[in-house]
């Protein structure tokens, strides 16, 4: 459809106009995914990165104190 929105008929608009929907829905999808994806790598990058168990047979190591 390459004719000026002014020569198109009520129907050739209508469906124009769910296309373009279509295609905008998609697009909102891919940015709520890439989103996410974002969100997922900051948390690896900025959060907690200590360990929260401890092993109770693990050895401690003989260490003096002055």
């Amino acid at each position: 459809m390459n004719k000026p929105l002014d020569q198109l008929t009520k129907a050739e608009l209508i469906a124009l106009l769910g296309e373009q929907s279509q295609q905008l829905e998609s697009k909102d999808r891919r940015i709520e995914d890439l989103e996410g994806i974002l969100a997922k790598f900051q948390k690896m990058l900025f959060g907690q990165k200590r360990e929260r168990f401890e092993s109770s047979d693990q050895l401690s190591l003989p260490f003096e104190t002055p």
